[in-house]
């Protein structure tokens, strides 16, 4: 095994997204318990924290690749009199299957002008899933809060914090509501052949900019063991490394067979859900990866 691919496996086994494990329990009774699994510590500058001002809200400056507003070095601190919102339901208890009513949507631009956390929006077509997304400085705050900030169990679509939506490379977590069929819960249509070849392209926004996403690989895995959760990983060494890794790692592991090769240019989003297939409810992941057109 090359150096290259022993620190692939290597930084894969460190990056498990933590807080969507707890989140997701398994769907026998008695058996609750969410897995715990320590939160890795980010080396990136936390994503800006949302705030309901009203208005648009400035985002904090950042040292990421998203794009930033320069401090003003003569501006006045911003009060924190106002505390922000935050939730109180335990998101180890939320199982899928409780019944939950969809938030009423308002538009991309309402959203935005809300809450600062809001970085983009998704629609699959003939799906409920046309959602905002947000990202915080952690992955556990949305887990039990919408893009409006009330507390809900359905949360909201959320961007992993070690990375950014308009990086090269990107995961968006959302609950797996099988009951009432919202957020990332028809995502798992993409398990069956005949939605998968029909609907291969979706449309995700990101900031100003809306682009076509296309799929290639769908697969549920079991990431109780981190050495699984190969989708999680985010620092590569190159361009080149980063490329290699999607064609001969995580496309390998499709349901269904891969008719795309991604190029070291290329911008690659993958959706990630709780899957109630399988063994554990609480270990298994359904994963789609798509790749920007």
């Amino acid at each position: 095994m090359t150096k290259r691919s022993n620190r692939l496996l290597a930084l894969a086994s460190v990056v498990l997204l933590a807080a969507p494990l707890a989140a997701c329990t398994s769907g026998s009774a008695g058996n609750s318990d969410p897995i715990d699994i320590e939160m890795p510590i980010s080396t990136a500058t936390p994503a800006p924290t949302g705030s309901l001002s009203g208005g648009p809200a400035s985002p904090s400056p950042s040292a990421d690749a998203s794009p930033s507003v320069p401090p003003d070095a003569s501006a006045a601190p911003e009060s924190s009199a106002t505390p922000r919102p935050t939730s109180s339901i335990d998101a180890s208890t939320i199982t899928g299957n409780e019944n939950i009513e969809d938030e009423k949507k308002l538009t991309y631009a309402e959203y935005r002008a809300l809450n600062s956390d809001v970085v983009g929006w998704i629609k699959i077509k003939d799906t409920n899933v046309d959602y905002p997304i947000v990202q915080s400085h952690d992955n556990e705050e949305y887990l039990t809060l919408t893009p409006t900030l009330v507390e809900s169990k359905a949360g909201s679509l959320f961007v992993d914090s070690h990375a950014s939506l308009s990086g090269q490379y990107a995961v968006i977590h959302g609950h797996n509501m099988s009951k009432s069929k919202i957020m990332f819960a028809q995502l798992t249509n993409y398990g069956n052949r005949a939605f998968y070849d029909s609907h291969r392209t979706f449309e995700l926004t990101i900031g100003d900019n809306t682009y076509t996403y296309k799929v290639f690989a769908v697969y549920t895995v079991d990431v109780g063991d981190v050495k699984n959760a190969k989708y999680m990983m985010f620092d590569y060494p190159s361009d080149i490394a980063f490329a290699n890794y999607m064609n001969d790692t995580l496309a390998t592991l499709s349901k269904f067979p891969v008719d795309t090769t991604i190029g070291p240019d290329d911008h690659v989003i993958s959706l990630s859900t709780c899957s109630h297939n399988g063994s554990g409810y609480n270990k298994n992941r359904f994963v789609v990866h798509a790749v920007r057109q």
